[in-house]
């Protein structure tokens, strides 16, 4: 086959691009989460009992609003795009975890 045919990749994946690319923020941004999470968790096991108790709850917190951040970055996102099929079902995926921490 050639590069002018519809199956060549960039037919397929149109938006190649290197260096930064539109992920660039959101994966600087959870990189820093985890380091963040990974110093939490360090500092919680240095501190005495009651102070690492209350640093736990926050870090587990952390870890819980973490990836439904994200979810909700790329529900914006597809809004954006136009994608509604895409946004729905995350915005399903959060509505159930909201429905889920209520019900708890």
């Amino acid at each position: 086959m050639t590069d002018s045919t519809p199956d060549s990749g960039e037919e397929r994946f149109p938006r190649v691009v290197h260096g930064p690319n539109r992920f660039s923020r959101l994966s600087i941004w959870l990189r820093r989460a985890v380091l963040l999470v990974a110093v939490l968790a360090v500092v919680t096991l240095l501190l005495p009992v009651d102070a690492a108790e209350k640093l736990g709850v926050v870090l587990v917190c952390l870890l819980i609003a973490l990836p439904l951040a994200r979810v909700l970055w790329f529900v914006q996102r597809w809004v954006r795009r136009g994608d509604l099929r895409f946004a729905a079902i995350a915005a399903g995926v959060l509505l159930v975890v909201g429905v889920g921490a209520l019900l708890a």
